[in-house]
């Protein structure tokens, strides 16, 4: 079977979503207490709750470009079945990343460090989308 390779308006949809789930996973990370090398971090639900918002903003940042790229109905139908593919694998990939961020950084600085790379990620993201935008 030979993978199905992607167009260049489909690939900056796709990184949003993916960027979508792992930050979903980051925030369920900061809900419950983690405990490395004898050092407890106490769980931040404030922080976690940061993060949803900044998920559901990604959210809808990600069917914006589908629509945009693709148009109303084949955006959606190209999202629905990327979501149907492999969403609960992404988001256990972001609870893995946000435990290893998260027994580095904590507190303020733990949050930092995500938007900062969430803003590198939008910004590549943006590249893509504009770059997609000149194939039409």
């Amino acid at each position: 079977m030979e993978a199905q390779k992607l167009s260049p308006k489909e690939k900056p949809i796709l990184l949003s979503l993916i960027l979508t789930f792992i930050i979903t996973g980051v925030s369920i990370v900061m809900f419950g207490r983690l405990e490395v090398l004898e050092r407890r971090i106490y769980p931040w639900p404030a922080g976690g709750f940061q993060l949803l918002i900044l998920a559901a903003i990604a959210l809808v940042v990600t069917i914006f470009l589908a629509t945009k790229l693709l148009g109303q109905k084949e955006g959606l139908r190209f999202l629905a079945r990327e979501i149907g593919g492999g969403f609960i694998l992404i988001i256990g990939a972001g609870v893995i990343v946000g435990f290893f961020l998260r027994a580095i950084f904590y507190g303020y600085i733990f949050i930092t460090v995500v938007f900062i790379l969430f803003a590198a990620a939008y910004y590549y993201i943006y590249y893509l989308y504009k770059k997609a935008r000149t194939f039409q």
